[in-house]
């Protein structure tokens, strides 16, 4: 039993803005999830696109698999490893120079958020669990 409709939802355009949103990780995952439940040309390009644009491998891996459901043949490439953002130390140093208070994690993590937006998606993503963890070492090694 298929998982998808093969036709156009009323709502395609806000799906594929949706599907674009670089600041929010999670609303890409949910678009990408929705447009999974329709096969049309404007969902499959929207979930090739993500397949090769987006560095949040889980929106990467669940366009795949979307695309995988509707008999595209189609490729993942590997999880991205290291550094996801170009220059991130020197992004992190750049809002160490900022700070007030040079040993406030929540003020680090706060303009982290505020200066670099798709990055900290990104990374906060990519880390899980372990984000707050990671990021806390930025406030000690990033002077």
């Amino acid at each position: 039993m298929k998982q998808f409709q093969d036709s156009t939802p009323t709502n395609i355009d806000l799906l594929c803005d949706e599907v674009e949103d670089r600041l929010s990780w999670r609303r890409r995952l949910e678009a990408v999830e929705e447009l999974g439940k329709w096969r049309c040309n404007q969902s499959i390009h929207a979930l090739y696109k993500r397949i090769a644009h987006d560095l949040a491998f889980p929106v990467k891996e669940l366009a795949f698999r979307k695309l995988q459901a509707f008999g595209e043949d189609v490729r993942l490439t590997k999880n991205k490893r290291g550094n996801l953002v170009p220059k991130i130390e020197k992004k992190f140093q750049l809002v160490r120079q900022r700070m007030i208070n040079p040993h406030s994690y929540d003020e680090f993590k706060a303009l982290v958020k505020e200066l670099y937006p798709e990055a900290y998606d990104l990374y906060e993503c990519q880390k899980g669990a372990r984000f707050d963890e990671w990021l806390q070492k930025w406030i000690n090694t990033s002077s």
